[in-house]
């Protein structure tokens, strides 16, 4: 989840093809179960009416009214080594253990914080959503939120103590509802920074899990592939940062 993600904001494993092409211009798209509008109907994915739906982001610090939010940082500022793990994933066992030998993962693993255990995470949820669900948004490019105020409060509960809460709208893109629950089950059931063959296997397994996006979810976050905007910090009491112009 995004919890296990470093920045944008944290730090945050083939089968049926079920993306279909995202509706656009602030919908959400939230496969099989429910609407994020608390709406008692049950809609066929993707169907979600012209409604802004408003989403909720945790930082570390406040952002200012009218930001845009960057994609999650990991796939920012790891791209080449991301691009480098994948392949020697594809590759198999023998460049695989190559790279994880190598200065570069070396220097990774200098860095602490289980960086390179993050790395190759990504790198294998990477790999299975573009044989599970290629049209589904990766995380490596995604902005992370989450669909209520709860939520969000829970996550910086758990994950970052201190943060801030910012209430966004989706001002153009789309977002799809995943279990951020299995991706902090994977991080932290896994040995990522030794891994052996059912290491892989079971990161892989539950990489499946997490882009089927099967009901019910544990904790649910949204992967957004599109234009978030900040409108605001939400304070204790649940309103708007007076600071902002939004009431």
């Amino acid at each position: 989840m995004a919890g296990s993600y470093a920045n944008n904001s944290h730090c945050e494993r083939c089968g049926r093809e079920l993306a279909c092409p995202g509706r656009r211009l602030g919908r959400v798209r939230r496969p099989g179960h429910g609407t994020l509008l608390g709406m008692e109907e049950m809609r066929a994915p993707g169907d979600w009416g012209d409604s802004r739906v408003p989403l909720y982001h945790v930082t570390a610090s406040p952002i200012p009214a009218g930001r845009v939010l960057l994609p999650y940082a990991i796939g920012r500022e790891r791209a080449t080594v991301l691009r480098l793990a994948v392949s020697a994933l594809g590759e198999g066992s023998e460049a695989l253990a190559l790279l994880l030998a190598g200065d570069v993962w070396e220097h990774l693993r200098r860095e602490g914080d289980r960086v390179a255990d993050m790395i190759l995470l990504e790198a294998l949820f990477e790999r299975v959503r573009v044989a599970v669900v290629p049209r589904s948004p990766s995380r490596l490019g995604a902005v992370f939120a989450w669909g209520s105020l709860s939520l969000a409060r829970r996550y910086r509960a758990d994950y970052l103590p201190g943060g801030v809460v910012l209430r966004c709208i989706l001002d153009a893109g789309t977002a799809e509802e995943r279990d951020g629950a299995i991706v902090v089950e994977a991080f932290e059931t896994a040995d990522l920074a030794d891994p052996r063959p059912r290491d892989l296997r079971r990161v892989e397994a539950l990489a499946v899990r997490y882009w089927v996006a099967q009901a019910p979810m544990a904790f649910s976050e949204l992967l957004v592939r599109g234009r978030v905007r900040v409108e605001g910090v939400i304070a204790e009491e649940g309103e708007l940062d007076p600071l902002t112009d939004t009431p």
